[in-house]
């Protein structure tokens, strides 16, 4: 099946010229008709692929074109061409749905610990001898001293002794802190995240004062996501159907007449 041709004495040409099958495709197909089932399964509109496929006047009426393209599409070759095209389509679109569903699940479930978490550090009694004020070493006593010295100000005590270490937890019965030391916000090596983390991280930037500010995904939000997806949301349904089940809920039927396509083209368009 060839394009529609026109005769200007007419107003449209209701006889299409013979396809060329002399060079079949891989598919078995002549070349225009397995562009015109990849247009098909593309747009999921035979009329459209036919035009896509074909060579049509301007000024050939819509009803011919949609029955030409109907009796194209019933040809067994070609209706088979199409559902392996469709059931490809199909699976990319599942495959795709389901990656960008597991995508939100890990978002969703994923523990913002693991980019970014506020610490409870000692404070610097929590480890002193009696509970006095630690230092780290000598060197940090011998500064601050200096400096005290520099201020006329008394040297500090060094009745804490030292060895401060700030990593450890609070110690529970220090007098000064009461158990709870200070508070720290520790950002991870975002290059070594991994798994539901690596997804959550989007980005972080420095500003001018040295202060880091990261930026991660919403967790709430990729859970409404799911939610909608899972159809919770009644009135927010989102359209799971995969594209052959779209396209034959709208499909017109095989082998239609010039006359039954031109009534139910002109009851869309009125």
């Amino acid at each position: 099946m060839d394009a529609i041709r026109f005769n200007p004495n007419e107003r449209a040409v209701t006889t299409p010229a013979p396809d060329d099958d002399s060079a079949l495709t891989t598919s078995n197909l002549s070349a225009k008709q397995e562009a015109f089932a990849q247009a098909w399964a593309k747009t999921g509109n035979q009329s459209a692929a036919y035009r896509m496929a074909y060579t049509v006047h301007p000024k050939t009426l819509p009803n011919v074109v949609w029955a030409a393209a109907s009796r194209l599409a019933s040809l067994p070759k070609v209706e088979a061409r199409h559902k392996e095209l469709m059931q490809l389509a199909t699976l990319e679109t599942l495959m795709s749905i389901r990656e960008f569903f597991a995508f939100q699940v890990d978002v969703a479930t994923a523990d913002p610990n693991e980019v970014v978490r506020v610490i409870a550090r000692c404070c610097r009694n929590c480890y002193g001898k009696d509970f006095g004020y630690q230092w780290r070493d000598d060197v940090e006593y011998l500064q601050k001293s200096a400096e005290a010295l520099d201020s006329k100000m008394n040297p500090p005590s060094d009745s804490g002794g030292f060895g401060y270490n700030g990593a450890l937890e609070p110690n529970p019965i220090c007098p000064h802190c009461y158990g709870e030391g200070h508070r720290e916000v520790i950002v991870s090596d975002t290059t070594k995240l991994t798994g539901k983390a690596r997804k959550l991280y989007i980005g972080a930037e420095q500003d001018r004062y040295g202060a880091i500010k990261v930026k991660m995904r919403d967790p709430q939000r990729a859970e409404e996501m799911i939610g909608r997806m899972l159809g919770v949301f009644k009135s927010e349904l989102i359209d799971l159907r995969s594209p052959l089940e779209r396209e034959q809920a709208s499909r017109i039927a095989d082998n239609i007449t010039e006359e039954t396509a031109g009534k139910a083209y002109l009851s869309l368009v009125s």
